[in-house]
């Protein structure tokens, strides 16, 4: 295996009706025979060169450390209503992340992406949190940090290999579960690029035209 880091993909390149580079910012075109987009909420960018559309959303997830407090629980928690998921370190200190909702108000403060945290983001996210931990109100937090989730439109990743776009393959839309499904999520991706198909389990619930008018 060989990586290539800062080289920004921009497009992809059809060769007689096959999928065939990847174009980058430097003007380096990458070849292979299978390509496989798995670049979070920037494939949606990348499938459009191609024809591939997936709806998709891009959310700001903020994390927040913590000062170290007396032990409260082990378990890692979370809750849905208000979409935070979190577990206090051997060390004391929490560790919380989750989304805020905040990405509509940013406006022009979001900035070029690369430092998504906002001034609003942190606070947003505490405030939810103390509705579970108020025992916390008065915790100083350590840091705190974001980053951005691609969120499709039924919250369901895609993994498919489109027949209409021969040598293409895509892995994205995670919507947050990545890091939980990503020994299964690799192990169906080798078989998909190598084999063409999954085998071990079926990947008909995570086809990309599964969001096509029927």
């Amino acid at each position: 295996v060989r990586f290539y880091t800062r080289e920004l993909a921009t497009g992809l390149i059809m060769d007689k009706g096959r999928l065939r580079y990847v174009k980058t910012a430097c003007g380096d075109l990458f070849e292979g025979d299978t390509i496989l987009v798995a670049a979070g909420y920037a494939s949606r960018t990348l499938l459009h060169t191609v024809g591939i559309d997936i709806p998709m959303n891009k959310v700001l997830l903020e994390a927040i450390v913590t000062e170290a407090e007396p032990p409260m629980f082990e378990q890692m928690l979370g809750t849905a209503p208000a979409d935070f998921y979190g577990h206090q370190t051997p060390h004391g200190s929490f560790v919380f992340g989750g989304h805020t909702g905040m990405e509509p108000y940013f406006g022009e403060y979001a900035g070029d992406g690369l430092n998504p945290s906002q001034a609003i983001s942190a606070p947003t996210a505490a405030r939810a949190i103390l509705n579970f931990f108020p025992r916390l109100q008065n915790t100083k937090l350590v840091r705190t940090w974001a980053g951005s989730m691609d969120e499709s439109a039924d919250k369901v990743p895609v993994m498919d290999r489109p027949a209409e776009v021969p040598g293409l393959a895509i892995a994205c839309g995670f919507t947050g579960h990545g890091f939980g499904i990503a020994p299964a999520a690799g192990l169906l991706l080798s078989e998909l690029v190598l084999d063409g198909k999954a085998s071990t389990l079926s990947l008909e619930a995570f086809r990309y035209d599964r969001f096509a008018p029927v």
